[in-house]
């Protein structure tokens, strides 16, 4: 059902309006009346009504105001204004003001009908956009989610296969040293959207385009997806990969989802290698170095390297084959745990 929200400082107005037209048999039920631009505000945050049908002469807040008002905190909500022949020099200034409909009074059913029913096919239009537009952004956040973790488990053995599958999903990844950053969320968030609505890929979406715009500005490149539950894997790739550089690009991330999203992350940075082949363990050591916050806290940056001094000191540092008969013989204990649980 359309919800429709009348707004005049006259009750026999709408009142006509009201039991005039069998709104029921369009689709439309008239969710809330008002006598004035202040009040019908009010009215419409509670409801938030898809279509407005205004006076524009009224006390407090005219038709016009409330337009105004209409458009900056319900953007999505349309609005028809009712006007007489004296005031039809304020038709101009609707226009600007984004108004829908401008209807001349005395409106006869029909005409108001014909007004509501337009407004209702622009609103499914829109609707309809808004869905394919979000399928279409959750069908490419899963393939590249997807190519990602093929990477990061080892499914292609070679430099150039990775960039050939990389190539038919159009994302660049060449370059000459490589990182992985596993990003992880500090806390549950209410994956809800300003309208209350439950979006948490839409939130997932948005986290991996702040971070991939500022790997664009920063690097020219780079990938940041979801990977599972709270977590998002991010690859690095550079000419040259320096840790001060790869803090100061991670940390602003950090600082861009706060900024807008108003969530705290904290990152986990896996060695820098020069194979593209070698990111499965870049991406283990990432992972090693988020479990590390427990100690450094929240909204923060851990390093594999750091870590690793702090956990062996003066003892000799472990070659890539150690590292990787290391976590293979991890990945064996928790896979034991899981099936003995």
């Amino acid at each position: 059902m359309t919800k429709v929200v009348l707004v005049d400082d006259e009750s026999i107005v709408r009142k006509g309006i009201s039991l005039s037209v069998d709104w029921e048999r369009y689709g439309v039920v008239i969710a809330g009346e008002a006598p004035n631009g202040e009040e019908a505000l009010t009215k419409c945050l509670e409801c938030r009504p898809d279509i407005v049908i205004t006076d524009i002469r009224m006390p407090q807040m005219d038709g016009l105001e409330l337009a105004g008002r209409l458009s900056e905190v319900l953007p999505k909500t349309k609005v028809i204004i009712l006007s007489g022949y004296e005031d039809f020099a304020y038709a101009k200034r609707a226009i600007v003001l984004g108004v829908s409909e401008y209807l001349l009074k005395p409106v006869n059913e029909d005409e108001l009908v014909t007004a509501v029913e337009k407004l209702q096919n622009e609103i499914e239009e829109e609707r309809s956009k808004k869905d394919s537009e979000h399928l279409l952004k959750q069908n490419m956040m899963t393939i590249r989610s997807k190519f990602v973790r093929q990477i990061l488990d080892g499914q292609w053995k070679t430099k150039k296969e990775i960039l050939e599958e990389a190539e038919k999903r159009k994302i660049d990844i060449r370059g000459k040293r490589y990182a992985v950053f596993l990003m992880r969320m500090d806390q549950e968030y209410q994956w809800t959207d300003k309208n209350g609505d439950f979006n948490r890929d839409l939130y997932r979406f948005a986290i991996c385009n702040i971070g991939e715009e500022v790997l664009a500005e920063k690097v020219g490149k780079g990938i940041l997806t979801f990977y599972e539950n709270m977590d998002f894997a991010g690859i690095l790739c550079m000419e040259y990969l320096e840790r001060f550089s790869m803090t100061d690009i991670l940390k602003e991330i950090q600082k861009k989802i706060w900024e807008y999203l108003k969530i705290e992350v904290s990152v986990g940075v896996g060695n820098i290698y020069q194979e593209l082949t070698d990111l499965g363990i870049s991406f283990r050591e990432a992972c090693e170095a988020l479990d590390h916050k427990f100690y450094t806290g929240p909204f923060s940056v851990q390093f594999f390297s750091e870590m690793v001094r702090e956990v062996w000191g003066d003892m000799p540092y472990p070659s890539k084959e150690e590292k990787e008969a290391v976590f293979a013989l991890k990945e064996m204990d928790e896979l034991g745990m899981k099936e003995a649980l």
